[in-house]
């Protein structure tokens, strides 16, 4: 993704200035180039919204010689100038540019060109912009004079626009690599930092970024109850971004809280669908549970709608688990009794996500098969190795692995 962004801005700019372009010897030139160097600056100041940091100074208004400019960026719109005033009229015009999909986009007849748009905003005679990625968008306008005229866009004008977008490019850039740090630290705070040490028992887990850089609701977590048992969990919670990442937070503290003072899965689950019901409406994840006895290697499971679990015996064969009884947290009403297994002395219990055995375009049956391969070694099998070859490293979903060994000593 990095070398894509970085391309689409290099390409830009050379869309703007040409591949090795010279400075025209006139002031206009000069005056085009000091507000450019302003509004690149401008651009990247990360304490403010891209829209408020390039329209607070007006620079962005004086770089085509327009009557007003909107900025469509990071979820806000802003304004500078004169613009309409009407909500309806400033999506018709934002949206109208960001349909046409063209780096730069300008009409000197609005009515003529786009009539249903210039109804919504009918004070508006010509129109251009610039489109961003995820339908964002900067938009100048201009309104009849006096004479009823409007001066026409420029080829000049024209190239300042293309060279503005490939600043914006930039900038965006810049801003989502932050935001993409702030919310896999987000995350990463989020999942156990050690994982329990149990008596003739290993328990370790893996958990990777989609390979797009998308961050998503994944988590896992591992604790002794005070029964002794051992909660394994693997969750994903629909979405990306810090959205997803702050209610896989909220319910991983509230599973805690059920296991630890209910220490049955049922009730624990109970307790966390009520929660999720009035504090996270909407939110929607599955869900794989299991309570393990570690000195029997009994074990019971609850699932909603999470991929089943694999267990591992020690001749490296496998098995199973029973498909999930109930739909996710968040569209199911119930929960089901647990179902019991049992990990076998010198086996393993294997939880995991869907982005680690999905892929785009195939059944998920063939990744299932792909993760029972990757254990062919048998239960110590080594952990990298399996995400290595089970996972699609271009896959747009993050991917967890949790597996607990019975019979081998505590790393």
């Amino acid at each position: 993704m990095d070398n894509l962004l970085r391309a689409l801005v290099e390409q830009t700019r050379t869309r703007a200035y040409g591949p090795q372009s010279s400075p025209r010897p006139n002031t206009d030139h000069w005056h085009i180039e000091r507000v450019l160097a302003h509004l690149a600056a401008e651009s990247r100041d990360e304490s403010v919204p891209l829209g408020v940091a390039i329209t607070r100074a007006g620079w962005t208004r004086r770089l085509v010689r327009a009557d007003g400019a909107m900025v469509r960026a990071e979820d806000r719109v802003t304004f500078v100038g004169a613009v309409p005033t009407d909500d309806e009229a400033q999506l018709a015009l934002l949206d109208w540019v960001a349909d046409i999909g063209e780096d730069v986009v300008r009409t000197d007849d609005l009515p003529a060109e786009a009539p249903h748009v210039a109804a919504k905003a009918p004070g508006v005679r010509s129109v251009m912009g610039v489109t961003l990625p995820e339908r964002q968008v900067l938009v100048w306008v201009r309104s009849p004079g006096p004479d009823g005229t409007t001066a026409l866009w420029t080829d000049h004008q024209m190239e300042s626009a293309a060279a503005l977008r490939g600043h914006l490019m930039e900038s965006l850039y810049v801003r989502g690599r932050r935001d993409l740090r702030a919310t896999e630290e987000l995350q990463r705070s989020l999942l156990p930092a050690d994982l329990p040490r149990v008596e003739g028992w290993t328990i370790e887990a893996r958990y990777e970024i989609a390979g797009a850089g998308l961050v998503g609701g994944d988590w896992y977590d591992a604790l002794r109850l005070p029964s002794g048992r051992i909660a394994l969990v693997v969750g994903d919670v629909t979405g990306h971004g810090v959205q997803a990442a702050a209610t896989m937070g909220q319910l991983r503290t509230a599973l805690r809280a059920g296991l630890v003072t209910r220490e049955s899965t049922r009730d624990a689950l109970e307790t966390l669908r009520e929660t999720a019901l009035w504090t996270l409406p909407g939110e929607i994840a599955t869900l794989c549970v299991v309570l393990v006895d570690p000195a029997t290697g009994e074990a019971e499971l609850m699932s909603l709608g999470h991929p089943p679990v694999l267990v591992v015996n020690p001749d490296g064969a496998t098995s199973w688990g029973p498909r999930a009884a109930l739909p996710p947290l968040g569209v199911t009403r119930a929960v089901a009794e647990p179902v019991r297994l049992k990990i076998p002395e010198g086996g393993a219990l294997v939880l995991y996500s869907d982005g680690l055995v999905e892929r785009r375009g195939e059944s998920i049956q063939l990744g299932l098969a792909r993760l029972e391969r990757a254990f062919e070694r048998g239960p110590d099998s080594d952990l990298d190795t399996v995400v290595r070859r089970t996972r699609d490293a271009r896959s747009t979903d993050d991917a967890t692995l949790l597996v607990a060994r019975r019979g081998f000593p505590p790393g």
